[in-house]
């Protein structure tokens, strides 16, 4: 098992979040046996200060920088700790890229000296590591793929790819979680390994009493937990959804368009059978899905939601809850089809949810867990730390 190891992770989202990533449970595994730097995730995108939630964002990752030059990095335990850096959002920009690379990737390396950390393991979950990588081209370096990041709204898609190519030449391996992303990197880089997203499965099993706030609404209760982003969800289908069905009960845990300005709401908001939560912290999540009759997964179909493995997929089946979906490629590529249900417009939707909840008796629930246990943190953490390990010591350092 891969233990003793310095290891700097670009990580694909803040540490302080409330909804756990592939980047915070690898983190807290690896820190187990190795010293880990956490490096928060630098933005994709330029914010949009008109928007709330970039505001928040903005004053937020100032704040953690500031505290950092003051105190260095935040620490976690022993081994585990997090550092906020400054980046510039313009890459495709020559001037920003230089600056980017001096601000963001100087003050890892920095970091790391003090640390004495000697040739870490470079492990980044975005292509902006290769600033990072830059400072440390005697490293090793895994490219943790979790989204087709160019395809995202706002981003500079051009200046992303580049980013990433230059990442991938760099690359020792290369980790994919969904088949989709896996076959896009297979066609430049010789050894990429696909291992789609895992869960805390424990957490999710493992029995939550109600929600005070789910337990007055009306059942059946139709759920969803995650980011309301109107470029990733369906917002239309939900709406139509929830108008076919106004005996229904739909509730939404989850952040407002947190990285796409452009949600709107509204019209979601105005239905009296729809329920807008916000977030909860992760500890709460499993609670909500456990009370669930019914979990959607109601996204659109494009680049990157077709390549994106949804963690909640894992989530929604270890609490026991039913789970409708889009037929989104990466799921469709796993071995799910007795335990979702896929639908591609308001009849199919309504349709797979009236089946579920005919049909979801304990035998079903316990399937459904028992499924779930496949696609867990114990089994996909050795795997990967072996895969690693094993790279660490056949190829030269």
């Amino acid at each position: 098992m891969l233990s003793g190891r310095d290891i700097v992770m670009i990580a694909s989202a803040p540490w302080n979040v409330d909804g756990k990533l592939n980047c915070h449970h690898l983190a807290e595994r690896l820190a187990e046996h190795n010293r880990v730097l956490y490096v928060e995730s630098p933005p994709m995108r330029m914010p949009s200060m008109s928007h709330a939630s970039d505001r928040r964002k903005v004053v937020r990752r100032g704040s953690r920088w500031l505290a950092g030059l003051l105190r260095g990095p935040q620490m976690i335990h022993e081994h585990l700790a997090v550092l906020s850096t400054p980046v510039l959002p313009l890459y495709g920009n020559d001037v920003a890229g230089r600056v980017n690379q001096n601000l963001f990737g100087r003050a890892v390396a920095r970091t790391a000296r003090r640390w004495r950390f000697s040739q870490p393991l470079v492990w980044s979950f975005l292509p902006t590591g290769m600033y990072v990588a830059a400072f440390f081209p005697q490293s090793p370096l895994v490219y943790h793929c979790v989204d087709d990041y160019a395809g995202n709204t706002g981003v500079d898609a051009d200046a992303i790819e580049s980013l990433e190519a230059k990442l991938l030449e760099r690359a020792t391996i290369v980790f994919a979680t969904s088949k989709p992303l896996a076959d896009r990197l297979a066609l430049v880089h010789e050894n990429v390994r696909c291992v789609p997203n895992v869960a805390d499965v424990d957490r999710f099993t493992t029995p939550q009493p109600i929600p005070n706030e789910l337990a007055a609404l009306p059942r059946p209760i139709i759920g969803y937990v995650g980011n309301l982003a109107g470029f990733k969800l369906d917002l239309a289908l939900i709406i139509n959804i929830a108008k076919a069905r106004p005996d229904w009960s739909f509730a939404f845990v989850g952040p407002h368009g947190d990285g796409d300005p452009t949600t709107d709401l509204n019209q979601l908001n105005d239905l009296p059978n729809v329920h807008l939560f916000g977030p909860r912290p992760y500890e709460q999540i499993a609670a909500y899905m456990q009370h669930f009759n019914a979990a959607i997964i109601p996204f659109r179909l494009h680049r990157v939601t077709n390549g994106s493995f949804p963690l909640k997929t894992v989530e929604y089946l270890a609490s026991g809850t039913p789970v409708i979906s889009t037929p989104l490629q990466s799921l469709m590529a796993e071995p799910l089809d007795d335990v979702v249900t896929y639908a591609h417009d308001v009849t199919s939707f309504v349709a797979g949810i009236e089946a579920a909840l005919r049909n979801n008796d304990e035998h079903a629930s316990r399937r459904r867990r028992q499924f779930a246990n496949s696609y867990s943190w114990t089994n996909r953490y050795a795997q990967i730390a072996n895969t690693v390990d094993e790279m660490l010591n056949t190829a030269p350092v």
